[in-house]
């Protein structure tokens, strides 16, 4: 959901002109990537770019597969923390915090004393935050709650203009989907 809202926005306001279709396809975790790979890849033998997690389980599944199935395409596994300067980056760490909090705020309703906005640290993955938030305040995050997150962000960016999100990530973003225009 996020990658297809960032082109989509990109797309929006003229930053990006993909020279092919784009699909991303989730794989549901790290386990689902190379039964996904091996759907989608190419007649000719070329496999699809695949984004990773930066996480440590990101990290893990990107070097088996370098070493085994992309041995012989490594720049084709793009790892989240080449765009985002943070230790164990996630996807969700491309999207600007001001963005996500409000949509991160109705998980947490009940919680009176405090918000989401001023317990997360822009220095850090969200993702561990957001958890760490829930358990302090003995709240079970529901199951698909990312994909609840990442379906607002996707909505919330089609509705912005390029001045509402900070340069730096629109050139994350920029930089990131110029590794899908390769031949």
């Amino acid at each position: 959901y996020y990658l297809n809202a960032i082109k989509l926005f990109l797309i929006k306001h003229q930053k990006y002109a993909p020279n092919k279709e784009l699909i991303f396809i989730p794989s549901g975790g790290i386990k689902g990537v190379s039964g996904i790979v091996s759907i989608v890849g190419g007649k000719n033998g070329d496999l699809p770019l695949v984004i990773m997690d930066s996480d440590q389980s990101g990290e893990t599944a990107m070097a088996k597969l370098k070493s085994g199935l992309y041995q012989h395409q490594q720049d084709a596994i793009i790892g989240i923390g080449q765009f985002v300067e943070l230790e164990n980056a996630e996807v969700e760490d491309l999207i600007p915090p001001p963005i996500l909090s409000p949509l991160i705020d109705r998980l947490f309703r009940d919680v009176e004393d405090e918000m989401i906005e001023h317990f997360l640290d822009n220095r850090k993955p969200i993702i561990p935050q957001i958890e760490n938030f829930a358990h302090r305040h003995n709240i079970t995050l529901a199951k698909g709650w990312k994909v609840e997150i990442a379906k607002g962000t996707k909505q919330k960016l089609q509705k912005l203009g390029i001045d509402d999100v900070p340069a730096e990530y629109v050139e994350k973003w920029l930089q990131l989907f110029s590794n899908f225009n390769r031949e």
